[in-house]
């Protein structure tokens, strides 16, 4: 009698679990690693999300620049009042400013401050060193296998972001 792997394994695949569990710990490495770097700079993970949002770094890409102070609320996940203190430090830090809507005076809007630019732009030459270290001495055809895997990933993680509340 032939079985297959599903039946012999029962409901859960052990090769799928190991990849979840190693997806997870890749998740928070790499969490981990990049807050060391922002703690240099007296900066947290948020921090950084909100200068790759106003620097348009970061998805979502369609956003109007400068940035409204609603859009990066949203894009964060983030309360308003949270986002009014985390844009309250980032502008004391020199790093942003905010400067009314032309057009809507309700709408209050967040652009980059030549320090902010800097410091994303050094931000992201840290992270890309990083990969180029990371990924040093892996083959060719590997990475492209890497990134075919990521792509999925991305997909999946950009279906369910918009299917779960």
């Amino acid at each position: 009698m032939n079985t297959s792997d599903s039946e012999r394994n029962g409901p859960w695949d052990p090769l799928i679990l190991q990849l979840a569990e190693g997806h997870l710990k890749l998740m928070y490495m790499a969490h981990t690693y990049m807050g060391r770097v922002l703690e240099h700079h007296g900066l947290h993970h948020v921090h950084y999300g909100v200068l790759q949002i106003v620097g348009g770094k970061m998805p979502p890409r369609n956003l109007e620049t400068p940035v409204s102070v609603s859009d990066i609320a949203r894009a964060m996940g983030m309360t308003p009042a949270t986002n009014t203190a985390l844009i309250d430090r980032m502008e004391n830090m020199a790093l942003l400013e905010r400067t009314p809507d032309p057009t809507d005076r309700r709408v209050i809007r967040v652009r980059l401050l030549p320090k902010g630019e800097a410091l994303l732009q050094e931000l992201e030459d840290d992270w890309n060193q990083h990969a180029h270290e990371l990924f040093a001495g892996v083959p060719r055809a590997d990475l492209q296998v890497v990134q075919e895997v990521i792509n999925t990933l991305e997909s999946w993680y950009a279906q369910h972001m918009k299917e779960k509340p």
